[in-house]
């Protein structure tokens, strides 16, 4: 009798653990979703050269953090001081003549303009990436020098589409990256795609041939990451786990 007694308090009370363990399970899901399927992202802004020339100085260097309005390389001005000097005497010459001061006003300014393009500055403070000129390269207008990476960070993470029905912006989420095991940032939803990833890609999938396959769609969810001291250790490009509390 106490050996049935005593199975009998055994089976209930893995009845009772794994009906606990079901409804944890459940009310876990019904207050958060996650997914594994996310990357640290950042603004990037590509930087480059205004007009063309000769790179006669690189003030930086590969990966360097920098400020906004700092100088990352010169391009040799010359031509573009003589082209100032030619313009302002031009300007001297008519400056009679209503009409042609007013053209030869606007070419002046073209030219200092050109001038100022000579030398290329930081668009916002950052950190850069590998630098694609060296001294003494001549360099087309509109070619690429650098680009600086912000300071901020956010998480690009890519949610299944059965999970996004009680997404909205502002919920708050927990991030932790593969990178810093034990880590965890603080961050809340800014905005959802208005279509899925796939939309994007450059060949969109087409279910008109006949052969569809149905394939769980996944929607991009951009994150912003509360500042933290640890903010410059999130590398963009790392892969990172996101939970969304509701």
């Amino acid at each position: 009798m106490l050996k049935y007694k005593t199975g009998s308090f055994l089976v209930g009370a893995v009845c009772l653990l794994a009906i606990g363990s079901y409804w944890m399970h459940v009310t876990w899901n019904h207050q958060h979703v996650s997914t594994d399927d996310a990357q640290i992202d950042t603004d990037v802004v590509p930087v480059s050269a205004h007009v063309s020339g000769q790179i006669v100085k690189v003030w930086v260097h590969d990966h360097q953090q920098i400020k906004k309005g700092d100088i990352l390389a010169e391009i040799d001005s010359r031509e573009y001081v003589s082209k100032v000097k030619q313009a302002e005497a031009e300007l001297e010459v008519v400056k009679e003549n209503a009409n042609k001061r007013h053209e030869a006003e606007a070419l002046l300014e073209q030219a200092k303009l050109h001038l100022e393009g000579t030398k290329i500055i930081a668009p916002m403070t950052g950190q850069l990436s590998k630098i694609a000129v060296e001294e003494g390269q001549f360099v087309q207008r509109g070619q690429w020098i650098v680009q600086v990476l912000s300071e901020s960070r956010f998480v690009i993470a890519n949610f299944k589409e059965t999970q996004i029905s009680l997404l909205h912006p502002g919920l708050k989420t927990k991030i932790t990256v593969d990178a810093y095991p034990g880590m965890v940032w603080e961050g809340q939803v800014e905005s959802l795609s208005p279509a899925t990833g796939s939309r994007f890609s450059l060949l969109p999938p087409d279910n008109a041939t006949g052969n569809f396959v149905k394939v769980v769609q996944r929607v991009p969810v951009k994150i912003r990451l509360t500042p933290s001291a640890h903010m410059r250790e999130l590398r963009a490009g790392l892969s990172a786990e996101v939970t969304v509390r509701f």
